[in-house]
Parts: C-alpha cells; sequence; structure tokens
C-alpha cells in the first residue's frame, strides 16, 4: 500500500499536516546538502592541519600513525580550544527555527535527541568502530610495505586514501558493512 492511503485511513488528530511532515523530512536534504558537506569540510580542515606538520620524508611507525590519528578523533570530538565535547546538532538542523509550532516542538524534539546522552554514545560507538577500521588499515598498510616496522609519509598516502574510498564501500571489507554488524550484535 501506499503511504497515502495509509494516511488517508488515519484519524487526521493523530497525524499532522502533510506541509509539516514534508517541512520536517526535509531536514534531511539539510543535512545532505548542508551538514553533511560542513561536517566532510570539517574533517578535512582538521586531518589538514595535523597532516601538514608531518614531512614526506619522515619515517613513521605504526604508533607514530596510531598518535596522529588519536589527533584528529580528539579534535573533531572537542570543540578546540574550550575542550568541550562538540555538539553535532547544527549539521543535522538548521539554526532558523520556523514560526510553526507543530513544526518546532518536532525540531526541539530532534534537538534533544541528538544532544542525549544515548545519541553520544552511538556516536562514540560509531567512531570507535571507524577509527579502529583505520587503524587496522594502517597497519595492514605498514606491514606490507616491509620496510622494518616505518614507512615513509608519503608512501603511506596512497594507503590514506584508498581505505577512505573503503570506508563507503559497499563490499564486505567496507566500514559501512561493519557498523552494520556491530548494530546487529548490539541490537539482536
Amino acid at each position: 500500500r501506499r503511504s497515502s492511503d495509509l494516511a488517508d485511513g488515519m484519524e487526521t488528530s493523530t497525524i499532522l499536516p502533510r506541509h509539516t511532515q514534508e517541512t520536517y523530512l526535509s531536514l534531511s536534504e539539510y543535512f545532505r546538502a548542508d551538514g553533511l558537506r560542513d561536517l566532510v569540510d570539517e574533517v578535512n580542515a582538521v586531518c589538514e592541519r595535523e597532516l601538514n606538520e608531518i614531512p614526506l620524508n619522515a619515517r613513521l611507525s605504526s604508533d607514530d600513525v596510531m598518535g596522529v590519528v588519536a589527533a584528529v578523533r580528539a579534535a573533531l570530538e572537542l570543540e578546540a580550544p574550550s575542550g568541550v565535547p562538540r555538539s553535532w546538532t547544527g549539521l543535522v538542523v538548521p539554526s532558523a527555527v520556523p514560526a510553526d509550532n507543530r513544526l518546532r516542538e518536532l525540531i526541539l524534539e530532534t534537538i534533544d535527541i541528538l544532544e542525549s546522552e544515548r545519541f553520544a554514545a552511538v556516536v562514540s560507538e560509531t567512531l570507535d568502530c571507524a577509527f579502529d577500521f583505520l587503524s587496522a588499515g594502517i597497519s595492514t598498510a605498514i606491514e606490507r610495505a616491509q620496510c622494518g616496522g616505518v614507512i615513509p609519509f608519503a608512501k603511506l598516502i596512497p594507503s590514506m586514501a584508498n581505505l577512505s574510498n573503503r570506508v563507503l564501500a559497499a563490499g564486505e571489507d567496507g566500514l559501512l558493512k561493519r557498523l552494520e554488524g556491530t548494530w546487529m550484535q548490539r541490537c539482536g
């Protein structure tokens, strides 16, 4: 059945007006068009800031690289320089709150969810999985280089670029597949 058929059969007092629903659902468009771009820009800026300090000929061990990865994660999770945990709400919900009371209530409920401890725990676990994925890939690249446990930074860059492609890969070795497995185990 089509969703419009289902909505027609429901009591009108239990559902929001179509315009309010459509406007609220358009928040996903805001996230896709603006918030996601802002997130990618922030990740790129943090990575550039951390990686620009490393000379291309620097020979890095796994521990050196993991230190850089940890610094990137810390910078992404905290509002610099205050050390306060970052709020990602602005990436999902536009800052302007609409005049429509019902829509405002939905948006404020969404903000409450995004700023809750449970949501923070989910984000933290997702980041754990993502950074574990990244760490494993970097360790593998260093091992494959067979450079006695160290690798010139310039040689590591292509492997890191390959990892970024695998992050969103749909195959069995992609991060999204690992996240799916993690959440399936957790949620039963």
